[in-house]
């Protein structure tokens, strides 16, 4: 984890869910990508590629930068759907009666895939899965190889489908198009990144603490002037222990602005809370630290400056 030049948030997009207690289908695939050339995708691939329409700036087609523009995308059942029809096809009338045509859904990074064939992106496409902060190591993984000079612009973000389960999570993505070009017009700045997991135990070891530290750095923020943070929380974590940890291993909080995020294995929600702190430094003018912890304790940090 090391702390990054700082890399531009150019647009965002979002194709979201806002209700969960309809049973219509919300989803109009048509509007956002024609009649043709989606019909075996999963539902996921088709938010994502939904929310990439949205964005500013950006044309289906080989572009002039397609060769040096990547894509990441994190997800937790972005081909859940299509796995579940497959599966009940198999159990109903064997796997003989299975269409060729749902075979490429077996692939995790038929989501990144298929945007990086729609817009021409030739320098990567990554699918990332972990639980909950799919989406933000996206990102992160985004900004790295920005920073690192390997493209000029990528495409990250979360997609997600439904599940049939309680609590169920909002369904949709969130595409943000970032860039490492100083010219482009941008809405915030994303400065650095750092990542660890919460202890179970109420006070930090010596060892959490060296962590915690190490994290901090990666963010810029270790001994630096007091922020504020943006604090998206799991209802099991308090933010007293979530900022009491972070003060105890040399965070300086100027204020706290916590909030709860559903306690569910998705990702999409997670980058919906980044957005809002990147609309919030957009509207404010000033530097946010934006920390996550998931279900698991695991916890993200990215500290966002106004452009």
């Amino acid at each position: 984890m090391t702390a990054l030049a700082p890399i531009g948030v150019a647009s965002w997009s979002a194709v979201v869910e806002h209700s969960m207690l309809s049973d219509d289908d919300w989803f109009d695939v048509e509007a956002y990508l024609g009649k043709r050339g989606h019909k075996y995708f999963s539902r996921g691939t088709k938010l994502w590629l939904a929310a990439c329409a949205g964005l500013d700036g950006l044309d289906a087609g080989e572009g002039a930068d397609g060769d040096l523009t990547g894509i990441a995308v994190g997800t937790n059942f972005g081909a859940h759907q299509t796995l579940r029809e497959m599966h009940d096809v198999v159990l109903q009338s064997g796997p003989l009666a299975l269409s060729p045509s749902f075979a490429p859904n077996f692939c995790v990074n038929l989501i990144a895939g298929q945007a990086a064939i729609r817009y021409g992106a030739r320098r990567f496409n990554l699918t990332i899965t972990t639980p909950a902060t799919a989406g933000l190591d996206a990102i992160a993984i985004a900004a790295r190889e920005l920073a690192a000079g390997r493209c000029k612009s990528v495409l990250a973000g979360a997609a997600e489908e439904a599940i049939p389960v309680a609590p169920r999570h909002r369904e949709g993505a969130v595409a943000l198009l970032l860039t490492g070009d100083e010219a482009a017009g941008i809405e915030a700045r994303l400065s650095g990144f750092g990542e660890a997991r919460l202890p179970e135990a109420a006070l930090p070891t010596i060892q959490w603490r060296s962590h915690f530290a190490a994290m901090l750095a990666a963010t810029g923020q270790l001994g630096a002037q007091a922020i504020p943070l943006m604090l998206f929380a799991d209802p099991a974590r308090p933010p007293s222990q979530v900022t009491n940890m972070l003060a105890a291993a040399g965070l300086a909080i100027a204020s706290v602005d916590a909030r709860t995020v559903p306690a569910v294995h998705a990702t999409l929600e997670p980058v919906m809370a980044l957005l809002d702190t990147v609309k919030a430094v957009g509207n404010s003018g000033a530097s946010m630290l934006f920390c996550y912890v998931g279900p698991a304790g695991a916890l993200r940090l990215i500290r966002i400056d106004p452009a």
